[in-house]
């Protein structure tokens, strides 16, 4: 924001913001984290999160993310990373996703 910025239009795109995101997250949570709870257990879970922060694969998880996504899942996917970082990292984190995945015969 500068000086001149209609704050009213962005107040107004911010509210419209938190009503997509607020109704987009009430599904997940109503529809998508009972599915989740089916299939996984809280130390499920948890090994999830220490892999995808600590290990030394944790930039696998994107790509991993995207495999078998639809190309628009897979662009909003990779759209998380800034334009200059992603043409650079896409293809480095696409690459070693798929070395991965066949030194584990998937």
């Amino acid at each position: 924001m500068d000086p001149g910025s209609d704050k009213d239009q962005i107040a107004a795109r911010l509210d419209e913001l938190d009503t997509v995101l607020s109704g987009h997250t009430q599904h997940e949570e109503s529809e998508g984290v009972p599915i989740v709870q089916k299939y996984f257990e809280e130390d499920d879970l948890k090994a999830f999160v220490k892999f995808s922060r600590d290990s030394e694969d944790a930039s696998l998880v994107l790509p991993w993310v995207s495999d078998g996504a639809t190309p628009a899942e897979v662009a909003s996917t990779w759209a998380m990373i800034p334009a200059p970082v992603r043409l650079f990292v896409r293809p480095m984190l696409t690459r070693k996703y798929t070395k991965f995945t066949a030194e584990c015969g998937v």
